[in-house]
């Protein structure tokens, strides 16, 4: 009866002891019934101090920090002075955390297009190739200017003629048909605008994606009502390109442009114009 007596004692100290261990086995993990949960950890991220405009170059005052869990810290920025100089491609209001995609120019979308227009001004689209486009380096926030060029003689076996021409004695030479006089014109129409956003062709044809033709792509500017005339102008009768300007120059004065043709070539830059063989007239 006593062995029997023992053998029960023994068993309850054993189950005891194995209930104990499992009490502080599990009680003491994190978010168990018995722990408190470990606080989440924190990271500071970097934000928007004030409302930011599409394109503009962050300056220090422009960036501000706070306190975010890692889990909602993800693509962000640790340090305001990584930031510094850089330009934001979409607009960003204040106490926003900053992200990469902020400082990426992907295709554009109708909601960040009418956030990035200003006051007066309406997006247009032209389309550009690496050529027209700065190498396809333009992007969603920069600023531009619109150059046309413009020609009406294809046939390069045409003879340009920017002069009346006499012979060695002064004596009127031969009449130069008009249809081959040189009437290419280059000038820079528009200054200081900027692009809201570009856009990729979503259709390739089979040519393109042999590599016969090259993919062009959508730039999406900010132009007033006359700008966009004379745009749409060129773009029907002549040839645009985008002339990439400097982040400084957004409120830079247009600069005057003399506009260049042949004539203008030889009388003001000293061109020599192509020889001509002249006839003296009967």
């Amino acid at each position: 009866m006593k062995r029997s007596n023992r053998l029960m004692l023994l068993l309850g100290v054993l189950l005891a002891v194995v209930a104990f261990g499992g009490v502080l086995m599990f009680g003491s993990r994190p978010g168990g019934p018995s722990g408190p949960e470990a606080p989440p950890q924190v990271v500071t991220v970097v934000t928007a101090a004030t409302d930011l405009a599409l394109g503009t170059r962050l300056a220090p005052t422009d960036l501000a920090t706070r306190e975010l869990p890692a889990n909602e810290a993800l693509d962000t920025f640790r340090d305001p002075a990584v930031l510094t100089n850089q330009v934001i491609r979409r607009t960003v209001t204040a106490g926003q955390v900053l992200t990469a995609a902020d400082f990426q120019s992907g295709n554009a979308n109708a909601l960040d297009v009418t956030r990035g227009l200003k006051p007066g001004l309406r997006a247009m689209a032209i389309r550009v190739d690496s050529l027209s486009g700065v190498g396809s380096l333009i992007q969603t926030g920069d600023y531009v200017d619109v150059m046309l060029a413009i020609t009406d003689q294809p046939d390069p076996n045409k003879a340009p003629v920017v002069a009346e021409f006499r012979d060695q004695s002064g004596l009127p030479a031969t009449k130069i048909l008009d249809e081959w006089l040189n009437n290419t014109t280059i000038k820079v129409l528009v200054q200081n605008v900027q692009v809201l956003g570009t856009i990729l062709p979503t259709v390739v044809t089979e040519q393109q994606a042999n590599g016969d033709n090259e993919i062009g792509a959508i730039a999406l500017l900010a132009v007033t009502p006359q700008q966009a005339e004379l745009v749409r102008f060129a773009q029907l009768d002549g040839n645009l390109y985008l002339l990439l300007r400097s982040p400084e120059d957004e409120t830079a004065p247009d600069v005057p442009t003399t506009g260049i043709t042949l004539r203008e070539l030889t009388d003001r830059w000293g061109v020599l114009p192509p020889r001509v063989i002249i006839t003296r007239l009967p």
